[in-house]
């Protein structure tokens, strides 16, 4: 409903048959490859929006926060300026106790020692990391109406982006969409989460005069298959569909919708390439200009 509003609005992109040469069908390689933004056959250590900021020498206190997931995705690289929290609260417990560590003392044995060296260097990113975040769980932005499953998630990052609107980047998670079995449902339920996740997401945005400097970019390591399974459900699948949304979002229909007379294995042949959606985004919303992935962008912004 809120997602088809706000399309009406002009304000939501559908980008259809979003997927990539050659793809993978496994979880965690396919999440991989469209986190970091690589070929299906090339292997990168670093999210394709940390590379970006480090090719762009774009120096923030706090690249990204990952909530609702310990993997930071996007935001994994070497740079200890990125954040996998499960909740405020829990995070500033878990950091307490290291601001009582005597890190000038350790740091005088550390001379000799590379390890140690290394372990102190990273304690003191998490210290730091505790004070950027500071005392943000105080004051709370509050979500009207019944628990949904992105709730939380949302609570918490509108919190963030009150109290640090310099904040580049946060991801929220809703896992749940790996329907082989009963898929009817499960797609109902999860797929009315997700609007009411936008939903919150979006006022919380405009109350916070936040909407028209925010993009909000759904993404999956891909689709479903189109034939369903004897299970009632489908399996791993190709060409996907993203949304974006945002005050500044040119809203429409972006990319050719993938033909169901033309599969291949029994799947959808992708008509959009995925790291297109990227260089949009790095050229026409970060303003970027040394890092490209030499597709041709959809000007969504």
């Amino acid at each position: 409903k809120k997602v088809h509003s706000l399309f009406k609005e002009g304000k939501t992109a559908i980008i259809q048959g979003v997927g990539m040469p050659s793809p993978n069908l496994s979880h965690f390689r396919a999440m991989d490859i469209i986190e970091t933004g690589s070929s299906s056959n090339q292997v990168l250590t670093k999210g394709w929006v940390i590379r970006a900021l480090e090719q762009e020498k774009r120096n923030y206190e706090l690249n990204g926060i990952v909530l609702g997931n310990p993997h930071l995705g996007p935001l994994q690289g070497d740079n200890l300026k990125s954040l996998s929290l499960k909740n405020l609260k829990f995070f500033q417990r878990s950091t307490k106790k290291l601001q009582d560590i005597k890190l000038k003392e350790l740091s005088n044995f550390a001379k000799e020692n590379e390890a140690l060296r290394h372990i102190l260097n990273v304690e003191k990113s998490i210290q730091m990391s505790s004070q950027k975040v500071g005392d943000m769980a105080m004051e709370k932005m509050e979500i009207q109406g019944k628990n949904f499953p992105l709730k939380h998630q949302i609570q918490t990052a509108l919190t963030l982006i009150k109290k640090n609107p310099t904040l580049p980047v946060l991801v929220l998670s809703l896992p749940g969409f790996d329907t082989h079995r009963t898929q009817l449902g499960k797609h109902n339920f999860l797929l009315k989460g997700l609007d009411k996740g936008i939903e919150a997401l979006s006022d919380g945005l405009k109350k916070l005069g936040e909407w028209d400097s925010s993009l909000i970019l759904t993404y999956s390591e891909f689709g479903r298959r189109v034939q369903e399974n004897e299970s009632l459900g489908t399996d791993h699948g190709t060409a996907n569909v993203f949304f974006a949304l945002g005050g500044k979002v040119k809203g429409g229909v972006y990319g050719k919708g993938p033909s169901l007379g033309n599969l291949e294995e029994g799947n959808l042949i992708y008509t959009t390439d995925y790291r297109s959606v990227y260089e949009s985004i790095h050229k026409n919303w970060f303003k970027f200009k040394k890092i490209s992935f030499q597709k041709k962008e959809l000007l969504f912004v």
